[in-house]
């Protein structure tokens, strides 16, 4: 029978007879056929297709996984020659530590970086920077970079590994909030103007929001006729907004005065 001349944990040689979209068959010998599932493929790579990496009337080695003799069924892996690289990831990897990474692809969805062949981890962009918010990773890291990165979650089970670059750095946020506290009056250079609000940029990678509404400012006057992207201008400090990580602004009281002078004599000049 077959049990006879093979066991489990052996290694064999088989040609490729046929491959499926799951897998791929494997002759033995004359009558003896053994089947690759996609998944023992490869430890480190999704194989969508087995045609990826095998071709018909090859010869290959493999391991034999198990045996059904009443069925005369033999399952079959590649990817176990060589070991698991994902065994025992929790004694040379911990949460918290510092360590060196190579980007292997970016997208929107995030980064995924190498740790060691067969390992990568990944960062979302929100894990890149603590001021700036990143839409594309592709902004701040190229393919192929190494770069540094600390370890924020390890799932061995469902081999996955959470990587974050700004928890290198302290939260500078803590200290933000304890230089502008509510009432605080401050200077700023406008960055962005729109029909509502005007975005206020009152350090690097530090803005406000400054709402229009509560100025005073006559509807028949277009907003961008009177603040303009590259002003400097003075603001109070009204609130904190920590998810979006801005500060709420409204205009200092000697700054609002100016502006709404601005509107009356823009209509008495109009109306002469």
């Amino acid at each position: 029978g077959v049990t006879e001349r093979y066991k489990i944990g052996d290694h064999v040689i088989g040609t490729v007879t046929d491959i499926t979209s799951y897998g791929a068959l494997i002759e033995l010998e004359e009558g003896i056929e053994g089947f690759v599932r996609s998944s023992d493929l490869s430890w480190t790579e999704e194989i969508i297709f087995p045609g990826e990496i095998l071709k018909k009337d090859e010869e290959i080695e493999a391991v034999i996984l198990d045996i059904n003799e009443k069925d005369r069924k033999i399952a079959l892996g590649i990817k176990q020659l060589l070991p698991d690289p994902w065994e025992g990831v929790t004694e040379r990897y911990k949460v918290g530590q510092h360590i060196k990474v190579t980007v292997t692809n970016l997208d929107y969805q995030g980064v995924l970086a190498e740790l060691e062949e067969g390992i990568k981890g990944f960062i979302h962009p929100s894990d890149l920077s603590w001021t700036e918010e990143i839409i594309y990773p592709g902004e701040i890291l190229k393919k192929d970079e190494e770069i540094e990165a600390v370890i924020l979650d390890i799932d061995e089970k469902n081999r996955k590994i959470v990587l974050g670059i700004k928890q290198l750095m302290p939260d500078p946020w803590g200290d933000i909030v304890k230089r502008y506290k509510p009432g605080t009056i401050t200077e700023g250079k406008i960055i962005n103007v729109s029909d509502f609000a005007i975005t206020v940029e009152l350090e690097e990678n530090l803005k406000g929001s400054l709402s229009v509404t509560g100025i005073g400012i006559p509807p028949s006057q277009r907003i961008e006729n009177l603040f303009k992207v590259g002003d400097i201008i003075d603001v109070t400090v009204k609130g904190i907004n920590n998810i979006d990580r801005r500060l709420i602004l409204s205009l200092e009281e000697s700054a609002k005065k100016a502006i709404l002078e601005t509107v009356t004599n823009n209509k008495e000049t109009n109306q002469d």
